[in-house]
C-alpha cells in the first residue's frame, strides 16, 4: 500500500495535536486549595437549670454547609457525632487535669459518634484534619 507524504504528514500532524489536546484536557480541572476549621473553640460546659430542654447542650463546629461535627456534654466527658457521610479527623487541644497542654487525634467514621474522654468542664480547640480522606 503506497502512501502519499501529504497523507502521513496529516495523520502524523492529526495524533499529535490529539494528544497534546488530550493532555491540557487533562489537567484542565481547577484545584483549589481546601481549608478545614481550624482553632475552634468548645468553650467548657456549665451545667445548665435542670428545666432547660438538652438539646441546647448541644453545639455544632460546622464542616461543610450546615452539617458537621456535634459536640455535646455527656454525663463527664464530652462526646461528639459526625454528621456527615464521609470519614472526619479532628485533632482536639485541651489542658490536661496536670495543667499541660495536650492533643489528641479522633477518626469518625460516616455518620457516627463517640466520646472524646476529655472531661467536659475543660475548654477544647479542634482542628478539622481532614474530611473524607481530603487533608
Amino acid at each position: 500500500m503506497k502512501t502519499s507524504f501529504p497523507c502521513i504528514f496529516l495523520i502524523t500532524l492529526t495524533t499529535l495535536l490529539a494528544n497534546r489536546a488530550v493532555g491540557l484536557l487533562g489537567r484542565s480541572a481547577k484545584v483549589t486549595a481546601v481549608s478545614w476549621p481550624k482553632q475552634w473553640v468548645l468553650p467548657p460546659h456549665r451545667a445548665p437549670p435542670p428545666e432547660e430542654f438538652r438539646l441546647s447542650q448541644v453545639t455544632t463546629l460546622p464542616v461543610w454547609k450546615t452539617l458537621g461535627l456535634r459536640f455535646y456534654p455527656g454525663d463527664v466527658d464530652w462526646s461528639a457525632h459526625n454528621q456527615l457521610n464521609c470519614e472526619v479527623t479532628i485533632r482536639v487541644h485541651f489542658k490536661a487535669e496536670d495543667g499541660q497542654r495536650s492533643s489528641v487525634v479522633h477518626n469518625f467514621a460516616s455518620d457516627s459518634g463517640h466520646g472524646l474522654n476529655i472531661p467536659h468542664s475543660t475548654e477544647l480547640t479542634v482542628d478539622v484534619v481532614s474530611v473524607g480522606g481530603m487533608h
